[in-house]
């Protein structure tokens, strides 16, 4: 049974909602690796890793209306 799709896309090809809540999140960090997260029966999400200014690690998830997500 499939309970998670991941697949790696570009920031430019995600809604713009999306996309402006990652890059606030982000901020002065650097943007890694964008993926579509998709679950079936729910909305498709989008979940970004990044390196915060600290130089740690960090992932988003946001739905397509740039809500923050934990899951």
């Amino acid at each position: 049974m499939l309970l998670v799709v991941e697949e790696e896309t570009s920031l430019d090809s995600i809604p713009a909602a999306a996309k402006m809540a990652i890059l606030r999140k982000v901020g002065t960090g650097k943007l890694g690796m964008v993926e579509t997260f998709t679950k079936p029966g729910t909305e498709t999400m989008y979940e970004a890793a990044y390196t915060g200014k600290d130089g740690k690690k960090h992932e988003v998830l946001v739905k397509a209306d740039g809500t923050e997500t934990k899951d």
